[in-house]
C-alpha cells in the first residue's frame, strides 16, 4: 500500500513531467460518446498531469456538474472547496465503494458531456483521481 506522501510526490513529479511536455488534458469529444467502445479508447489515453492545471484549462467542480458529490474528493482553492472524481483503477470495485467503478465514471463522463478534458491528478494502488477541465476560449 502506498503512503499519502508517496501519492503526493508522484502527484508532484506528474505535475513537474507534463508541465514541461505539454501535456493537456484528454477531451472528450461528441463522437467519443457515441459508443462504449469509443469513450473507452478515448479515456484510456487519460494523462497523469498531477496537481496542476494547464494553461489554456480551467479546473472544474465535478460534483457541480454531477449534481451530486458522491465518489468526489474534496480539494479547496482559494478558500473555495471543489470535488475531483475518485475513481477504481484496480477493475475490482463495486458500487458501494466510495469510488466510481469504471462503467460508472464512463456515465459520469457521459452525463457531464462533450467539450470538457480529462486528466488524473494522484494516483494510488487502487484508485485514481481524476480532475474534469474546459478549454478556455481563445487562450
Amino acid at each position: 500500500m502506498m503512503s499519502s506522501h508517496q501519492i503526493v510526490e508522484m502527484s508532484r513529479r506528474a505535475a513537474r513531467q507534463s508541465a514541461r511536455e505539454g501535456v493537456v488534458p484528454v477531451l472528450v469529444t461528441e463522437r467519443d460518446l457515441e459508443a462504449d467502445v469509443t469513450l473507452r479508447r478515448r479515456m484510456k489515453l487519460t494523462p497523469f498531469i498531477g496537481n496542476r492545471v494547464p494553461r489554456g484549462w480551467r479546473l472544474l467542480n465535478a460534483s457541480v456538474l454531477l449534481g451530486s458529490d458522491r465518489n468526489c474528493v474534496p480539494y479547496w482553492d482559494d478558500k473555495r472547496r471543489h470535488y475531483y472524481m475518485q475513481v477504481d483503477s484496480s477493475g475490482f470495485g463495486s458500487e458501494s465503494e466510495p469510488s466510481f467503478t469504471q462503467s460508472a465514471f464512463f456515465e459520469a463522463v457521459r452525463k457531464i458531456g462533450p467539450g470538457r478534458g480529462y486528466a488524473i491528478v494522484e494516483q494510488g494502488q487502487f484508485q485514481v483521481v481524476v480532475g474534469c477541465y474546459e478549454p478556455i476560449e481563445g487562450a
